[in-house]
């Protein structure tokens, strides 16, 4: 009903912006550039620059149960799309010198999709070595794709200069640790060609010829690949003729994606085993009604079991956050029909920007109203259980003087972060580990994420045990607002940045505003904080922290308390993540270094090694009757074994056998913790796990037989700081940092 409703409302006023939104999104598809903007005249270009003051002031109340949370904080949500080649970046296959001397300022996006429409008319397997070895990409045969934006049109696409490998250059230029969405044609290659790059992103040099080939190109490791998306905007009737049926044309693109999709799957599965897989979802669907609900119905019953994503490309500000909520519920509940509860398919909004077409903030203008459009829609998306990601649309639209999109934009001769770039910065730097239960109120529509006029909105995040982090996002020119803080604890604030412009149509048009975008942090260490004053069209980002202890997800152990830091003699945890609780827990006589010395914090901790940590955090002594055959009298981890087999805490490998020196796994030792922890009077956990609200994305890496027993610990807080990406892989061997961590929590939190 919430979708009818909208989209009655929504159909007719769109559809003439929505062809006029897609018809630049092809233009940006295309290699070709962009043709420039109309000059701005004097009084335009004052314009940019003339501050603006609000006229009025509004009183809102932001409550915060910051020991009820949500979900993890899902950073992969800050990620980027690219899709036009430029020379700005590329000079052939080399990149261009001002883009080397660019790159390391940009963002460190953890998220980076080569997609668009221009990618589904490209093999990415034959668009690699040198320019005069690749091919052009034609289509194969019998698909039905009819989306021509290719130079080539209907026939195929050129070869392109950004290839796969400079794609992957291109994400660890400006983050190392990033992880590459591939975006694969299922129009212009054959499954066997994508399993060929399946394999030739994935493979160990010396797993395959594809994998050597990589490495003979200068990329000795495999590409961290997040997942494969299956096509783009595949069901699109952009070149069709008028239709009395539309959804007679998408339903006929559904039965064909439907039968070679998981031709693909079972493809690249067989090169690259533990892939992950985007099912795409519909495009546009405010252009024509309940079209989405029908469509993913029917990918999810196609391939929705092979899959972990559902692909979305929400254009916002244009249609409101409330409206694409709406699509998005709906689209959740097509899902659960279709697949049952509990299917752990998330959303990926593979692209995502804000559109809008208004006289000087013209159709996509990426100005500061832009840039505070985007955060309010991460604002209300961050706060969804069910998304897993997005990548923005899009790093560099491929203008010759870049206005359109793009968190990167070419002006004068000179590469510059938008506005909505050096957003950011500042947004990361505002969001915790966890999600945390938080409503903003006002007598004013405009802070109701149901609402359309939505312009007021607040994300508050935990970190670690005892820092609430909260954005708040004020898109009016007009208003500013009083906000009073009800919270469960008392806190101060520390910090305060406010990020802004003299007004929301204010950009990059020349060097003249270059720094016409400002982000400001101040110390604050104001105690007992209750309230703000919130500035107009700005982001402020607040950090408080508290004395008391904040609920870690679960709410059984709490969060991750930063306790001062412990000498230690152990020169090898210098840097390590948990050095913190290895110095804590040798400081309490649970655990020891190897020598005094060296503690070697990554090397795999043995049963023997572990049964003797657990035993002196419970305060086990000796005397316990002899169990295992496989361990000596006297052997000096002997009582720890025995004892935690007395107490029910610790199981051998199989009667009577302990296996003393087998590395012990992270899913063993999360099923004694457990034990443990209710063995030490820690209360039981009622009613079922969500792996949703734990902020679990995937559980292929956990044993069938622990699953319950990863998610209980997990619940409890025992694996704090451990798989914060929500991808758990517990049956490989746990570390001996690793062990110490979960047995510091154990510790704090049953005694």
């Amino acid at each position: 009903m919430y979708n009818r409703v909208y989209n009655r409302r929504y159909n007719r006023r769109y559809n003439r912006r929505y062809e006029k939104c897609i018809a630049l999104l092809l233009l940006t598809a295309c290699t070709l550039s962009l043709p420039a903007y109309a000059a701005l005249n004097d009084s335009e270009q004052a314009r940019l620059r003339e501050s603006v003051t609000a006229t009025a002031t509004a009183d809102a109340v932001l409550t915060v149960d910051e020991d009820d949370p949500l979900h993890a904080t899902v950073m992969e949500m800050l990620g980027v799309q690219y899709e036009s080649s430029h020379r700005h970046i590329l000079e052939g296959t080399d990149f261009a010198p001002e883009f080397q001397a660019f790159a390391p300022r940009v963002f460190d996006f953890p998220l980076f999709r080569y997609g668009g429409a221009a990618i589904e008319e490209t093999n990415l397997i034959l668009n690699i070595g040198q320019m005069n070895t690749r091919s052009g990409s034609a289509r194969v045969d019998g698909n039905k794709y009819t989306r021509d934006v290719s130079p080539l049109g209907s026939e195929g696409r050129v070869a392109t200069n950004m290839g796969p490998l400079e794609f992957v250059k291109l994400m660890r230029s400006i983050n190392p640790n990033g992880q590459y969405l591939c975006t694969i044609s299922v129009t212009h290659a054959t499954p066997e060609d994508n399993a060929n790059l399946a394999a030739f992103l994935t493979h160990e040099a010396g797993q395959s010829e594809w994998g050597a080939l990589r490495a003979m190109y200068g990329m000795t490791e495999p590409v961290n690949v997040f997942a494969f998306e299956l096509g783009n905007e595949i069901d699109s009737a952009l070149n069709e003729p008028e239709q009395d049926n539309v959804w007679a044309f998408s339903q006929s693109k559904l039965e064909w994606y439907s039968e070679i999709a998981p031709k693909h799957i079972a493809a690249i599965r067989a090169a690259a085993p533990e892939a992950k897989f985007v099912m795409c979802g519909k495009t546009a669907p405010w252009s024509e009604a309940e079209s989405h609900i029908k469509w993913t119905e029917g990918v999810a019953r196609a391939i929705g079991a092979d899959c972990d994503y559902l692909a979305f490309h929400p254009y916002y500000d244009g249609m409101s956050t409330a409206y694409m909520s709406g699509l998005f519920d709906d689209m959740s509940d097509a899902l659960e029909r279709v697949l049952g509860a509990g299917h752990g398919v998330k959303f990926l909004l593979t692209e995502h920007a804000r559109f809008a077409d208004e006289g000087l903030d013209d159709a996509g203008r990426i100005n500061l109203f832009s840039a505070l459009s985007t955060a309010q829609f991460f604002n209300v998306m961050m706060k969804r259980g069910d998304m897993g990601g997005a990548t923005y649309h899009s790093f560099f639209d491929g203008g010759e003087e870049s206005r359109w999109w793009g968190l990167a934009q070419y002006v004068g001769g000179t590469l510059y972060q938008s506005p909505v770039g050096q957003m950011y910065h500042v947004y990361a730097g505002g969001l915790g580990d966890r999600v945390v239960r938080s409503v903003l109120t006002s007598d004013d529509p405009v802070t109701d994420e149901t609402d359309d006029n939505l312009r007021m909105s607040a994300l508050v995040t935990a970190e670690g045990g005892n820092r609430l982090k909260i954005i708040l996002v004020n898109m009016r020119e007009d208003l500013d607002f009083n906000i009073a803080f009800d919270l469960k604890h008392d806190y101060t604030l520390k910090s305060e940045t406010v990020f802004t412009a003299p007004n929301t149509q204010s950009f990059i048009y020349s060097a003249k505003e270059a720094d016409i975008v400002t982000a400001v942090t101040t110390e604050r260490n104001t105690a007992n904080f209750k309230n703000y004053h919130m500035p107009n069209k700005s982001l402020a980002v607040l950090t408080l922290e508290t004395a008391a202890e904040i609920a870690g997800l679960g709410g059984q152990a709490g969060g991750e308390r930063e306790d001062a830091p412990v000498e230690t003699a152990f020169a090898d945890i210098d840097g390590c993540w948990a050095r913190n609780e290895i110095a804590k827990m040798t400081d309490l006589g649970f655990i020891q270094g190897k020598t005094a010395t060296v503690f070697a914090p990554y090397e795999p901790v043995t049963r023997a090694e572990f049964a003797v940590m657990l035993a002196r955090v419970l305060g086990l002594g000796g005397g316990y009757p002899k169990h295992f055959t496989d361990v000596p009298d006297g052997a000096w981890y002997a009582d720890g074994a025995d004892g935690l087999f007395y107490k029910g805490v610790l199981k051998g490998k199989r009667e009577a056998v302990f296996a003393p020196d087998d590395q012990v796994t992270a899913e063993e030792i999360a099923a004694a913790a457990n034990r443990a922890y209710r063995l030490r009077g820690g209360v039981a956990r009622q009613g079922g796990l969500s792996v949703d609200a734990l902020g679990i994305k995937d559980l292929s890496g956990v044993s069938a037989w622990a699953r319950e027993d990863v998610l209980t610990a997990i619940a409890y807080g025992l694996f704090a700081r451990l798989y914060e990406n929500g991808y758990p892989r517990t049956n490989e061997a746990a570390t001996r940092a690793e062990a110490a961590s979960i047995l510091y929590r154990l510790y704090n939190a049953a005694r």
